[in-house]
């Protein structure tokens, strides 16, 4: 009830979706599947970075996008520590 942006309705939903069928593939060992998954994402992410104020002045929709992004994170977090990763 909180989202409000389409954008952030979208990015939810798909990491929602991505991370049953991301644990599933994980616990098969399906790394390549699980890679798949991820791409799926780039779109949904690209949105919201583009459409959606994270720092709202809102404190508590602020708040719900900051988690929205934490629990992406940890999505990705169990597939690699992107921390690790340079250009």
């Amino acid at each position: 009830s909180r989202l409000q942006e389409s954008a952030e309705i979208a990015l939810f939903e798909a990491t929602e979706q991505s991370e049953q069928e991301i644990n599933v593939l994980l616990k098969g060992h399906n790394y390549i599947e699980v890679l798949s998954h991820v791409a799926v994402l780039e779109n949904p992410v690209n949105s919201f970075f583009d459409h959606v104020m994270i720092m709202s002045g809102d404190s508590t929709v602020r708040r719900n996008r900051l988690a929205l992004l934490q629990k992406l994170y940890q999505l990705f977090r169990q597939i690699a520590d992107i921390s690790k990763l340079s250009s």
